[in-house]
Parts: C-alpha cells; structure tokens; sequence
C-alpha cells in the first residue's frame, strides 16, 4: 500500500536574478527558487527576500563564468557565504567554470564538499566522462545533470536525487521523475516576448505578437483558466506572470501523473486474488497513454473509497490540475475547427486574413455556439444564388 513516504514529487526551481523577479515569484506563490552567487552580489540582492520561500537552491554562477571568462569567482570567496548563510539554503552548486570538469573544477569540487556546512551539488557535464557520472551518484545524495544526455540515467540507475538543469522537455520529465529541474525561461516573456502553455501534457511556445492569431484561436481558454486575458500579453511583466503559473500547473500535473501511474503498476505488482472495484479503476488509470485523459470521476471514487491516504493526496492534486479538462475546452477545440473554416473561406476569397480577423465583424461573430456554422452556410447559400 502506497505510504506518505512513497509520494514522488518533483520540484521546480525557479531562476531568479534580481528583486523585482524574486517579489514576482512570491506573489504568485513560487516555493522554490534558484539564485546566483554572481548575481546576489552583483545586484545587490536582499537575503531576506529568500527566507519567504520554501527550498532555495545556490548557484556558484558557473555557466556565466563559462560563457565569460572575464568574470572571475573565488573558490574561497563562495564557500565563505555559503557558510556564513547557511540557514538560508538547502544546497549549493559546486563552482565550475569550466565546461567540462577539469582539474580547476575538481579542485573547487574538493574545496566545498571538504569544508561547506551544507551539502554541495556536483555537475555532470555533457563533455564529462561515464565513470565521474558513476562516482558523483555514489558519493552525493544530489547531482546536478545535463539534459543532453539524460538517457544515460538508464544505464546508470543512480541511487543519487537527480536535479536535472534547464529542462522543460515534459516526456523526459514524466520518463525519468527526477528530484527536480530548474527553469530560467519564464521571463522569456517580458525578455523576447514568448508565452508557455501547458496543455494535453505538454508545453506550447508562442509569441504574443508574432503568433497572436495562434494564441486567439487555440490558447484563449487556456490563459482564462490561469486568469489572464488576450489584452494581458501586451504586458511584460503579466506575460512572466502566464509563464510563472504555466510553471506552476505544469509541476502539479507531473507530479499527479508519477502518484497515479506508480500507485496502479504497485497495485497490480501487489494484488492478490481477483480484481476489486477500486482495482479496476486503477487498472483504468494505468492503461491511459497520456494522463491528461484520466476521467475525474475515477479519481473521485479513488478519493472515496481508497483508505490510502498517499492515494487520496495525488488524487486531489490530479483533479486540481484536471479541471482544465471539461466540456469548455471541447467546445474551444470545436470552435478552432470553426475558425479555421472561416478563415479558409476568407482566404478563397482573396480577402487579407489579417485585416479580417481583426475587424468588428469577425470578432462579434458568436463563435461559442452553431452561429458561426450558420453564417458559412449563408455565404455558401448566396454563392450558389449568384452562380444560378
């Protein structure tokens, strides 16, 4: 039977560089975060900030040291704050400014995990050789792991909490449920512009001006379920804000998806005698491809009748990061289908798409019921009227 202890999670770590994006994260109810040494000195940031998140992770700021070898970090240096702060960080990277871990990184690597009041994280390189990776996962209970070449894991099988850097590839994440990951893209949006998605179990990227059209038509009902509107894209700040909860549902759903699918492969690896009611559901939930078409209403009858507790937790999470899974979203893909034809017909009549679709007439079109299908089949009729 599943336990607390047995509940797999995986944390996001959220980048954060200066204080108006840390205030931005707490906001809007961020628990984890990923700051710099480099940056928490280079832009003067507050450590009181930090003590108002849950986990907070140190970076030495190795992967700016490495893109600008003008910049330079004592070892010495980075270990006397890490001491001096102990209270405020669960862990800290080790310091590597090299792309692969030479003797410089070895060195620093001996210096902090030797000396530092908490633990030190190492980072496998994708440039790294087999055996490091072999001894890193044998000698630290987390290591930090290039996304590149994360189908290693599979031959490895490390015993070690993997945190794996910059990865935002959801099947990677639902393959190998790591311990966690950090993302620095959410302020792409008010950086270049871009949006995140999370829908159907996965993440959608699009511009707000470049890909407007797209959003309108595909994304609308997705950003009003995280309480945005299309007039909100124009922000920077609420385009981070679309990125940020994007995030957010993003880890929830993952983490449903590890309680529910590991709960069903236990429950059957443990059954004895014939299948019970609740057996059958979970069998129903294991049998799925994609977790996002998992019924709410056998996740309910899990949380009535299961007396697992850890069950009963993944299940309210999984209907909490389901919602978005109702009759509105059919009807916002049935009227894309719609749009679609629309424009299809706009188009083979030579008529600027663009204009079209931002005119009075299109936008007052009651796209949310059979109006718009109507309206085809008036045009097409009048076609037919003037052939004749």
């Amino acid at each position: 039977m599943m336990e607390e202890k047995d509940i797999k999670q995986i944390k996001f770590y959220f980048v954060a560089t200066n204080e108006v994006q840390l205030k931005q994260l707490q906001d809007l109810g961020v628990k984890n975060v990923l700051v710099s040494f480099l940056y928490l000195k280079k832009n003067k940031i507050s450590l009181d900030l930090l003590r108002k998140f849950e986990s907070v992770f140190l970076d030495s700021g190795g992967y700016t040291l490495q893109k600008n070898q003008s910049i330079k970090i004592d070892v010495k240096d980075y270990l006397n704050f890490i001491n001096n702060n102990k209270d405020l960080f669960d862990s800290a990277f080790t310091l590597d400014p090299k792309e692969f871990n030479g003797e410089e990184n070895t060195r620093n690597l001996k210096i902090l995990t030797d000396n530092s009041k908490i633990s030190i994280v190492p980072v496998w390189h994708d440039r790294d050789n087999l055996s490091q990776l072999r001894e890193f996962c044998e000698k630290f209970s987390i290591v930090g792991f290039d996304s590149k070449r994360v189908n290693l894991l599979k031959e490895i099988k490390p015993k070690a909490k993997i945190h794996v850097l910059g990865c935002s590839n959801t099947e990677l994440l639902k393959k190998f449920q790591f311990y966690s990951c950090d993302f620095s893209r959410w302020c792409n949006g008010g950086r270049y512009g871009h949006i995140y998605i999370f829908r159907d179990g996965r993440f959608h990227k699009a511009h707000y001006k470049k890909d407007f059209y797209k959003i309108k038509l595909k994304f609308e009902g997705n950003l009003k379920n995280l309480g945005f509107s299309l007039e909100d894209l124009k922000s920077d700040s609420l385009r981070d804000s679309i990125n940020i909860k994007t995030l957010l549902k993003a880890e929830s759903w993952l983490n449903c998806y590890y309680n529910c699918n590991s709960f069903s492969k236990n429950q059957e690896t443990n059954r004895t005698g014939p299948k019970t009611e609740i057996g059958k559901k979970i069998s129903s939930l294991n049998s799925v491809k994609t977790f996002e078409h998992i019924q709410p209403q056998n996740l309910q009858f899990l949380i009535e009748n299961s007396s697992d507790e850890g069950l009963k937790i993944a299940c309210k999470q999984a209907l909490e990061s389901l919602k978005y899974v109702n009759e509105t979203q059919k009807r916002e893909l049935k009227n894309y289908y719609i749009r679609v034809k629309l424009r299809n017909y706009l188009l083979s009549k030579g008529m600027n798409v663009n204009d079209a679709i931002m005119d009075d007439t299109f936008d007052k079109l009651d796209i949310k019921t059979i109006g718009v299908l109507e309206k085809l089949k008036d045009i097409n009729r009048d076609d037919k009227k003037k052939e004749s």
